[in-house]
């Protein structure tokens, strides 16, 4: 198999004319070395970020940046951050999903990708409890199954995969 790649870094905007665009906003330069190639990827605060805007949707794709990166981001891209969904960091750890990042995303919907009984014990309660204070649904893959976002003119909604 022949399969395209191509390496990005924060900044890189892909776009088409079919009504979507994805925007990746990191890794930054601090994570990218030379040759285009993540030297840092087996880091978490090396995760891609991205952001995938559809008609009036947004989906923010967090990978398993921590808090570190999570500040970078606020102080960045601010607002811009803001989104429909959100795909919580690091499977809902503790590292991760700060209330400050929390408050920038201002997500409708949380998606916390985390097997069940994993040995880390993945999600944080804490991280949990934090989302639903600030008025985020949550659909964790552990008890409701795997899903994805169906998004449609007049909005999205979060589908059941199996």
């Amino acid at each position: 198999l022949k399969i395209m790649t191509r390496t990005v870094e924060a900044g890189t905007i892909l776009d088409s004319s079919r009504n979507y665009r994805l925007y990746v906003l990191h890794p930054n330069r601090r994570y990218v070395g030379k040759s285009g190639v993540s030297y840092r990827t087996r880091f978490n605060d090396g995760s891609i970020v991205l952001k995938v805007c559809i008609g009036g949707t947004s989906i923010l794709l967090t990978g398993d940046i921590e808090r570190r990166v999570e500040r970078g981001l606020a102080d960045i891209y601010g607002d811009f951050l803001e989104s429909s969904v959100l795909k919580a960091g690091h499977h809902g750890s503790s590292t991760s999903s700060s209330e400050e990042f929390l408050e920038k995303v201002r997500p409708k919907f949380t998606i916390v990708s985390v097997g069940a009984g994993n040995k880390f014990g993945h999600p944080s309660r804490d991280v949990i409890d934090r989302m639903h204070r600030l008025g985020t649904e949550v659909w964790r893959t552990d008890s409701l199954g795997a899903a994805y976002v169906r998004v449609r003119p007049d909005g999205f909604r979060i589908v059941r995969w199996r």
